[in-house]
């Protein structure tokens, strides 16, 4: 399913089913922050490609235990 405006809300939404590197399908969905059709699109080409292509996202920043706050 391409991009699609709610029905209640009125804002345009992606919804779409993905197969892994692994071989799991998964669903992803979501909304754009800019409420167009053009911007959901983009946004699931998007999010395709973070869920396909892991490599492509940058490493969590590691944080040192002494950076930790203590309460």
């Amino acid at each position: 399913m391409p991009a699609y405006k709610d029905k209640l809300s009125g804002q345009w939404r992606y919804r779409k089913r993905v197969m892994t590197l692994d071989g799991r399908r998964i669903r992803i969905e979501g909304t754009p922050a800019t409420d167009t059709k053009k911007a959901a699109e983009h946004a699931e080409q998007m999010h395709v490609l973070r869920v396909t292509n892991p490599s492509l996202l940058p490493p969590p920043p590691k944080v040192a235990v002494s950076d930790v706050p203590l309460l």
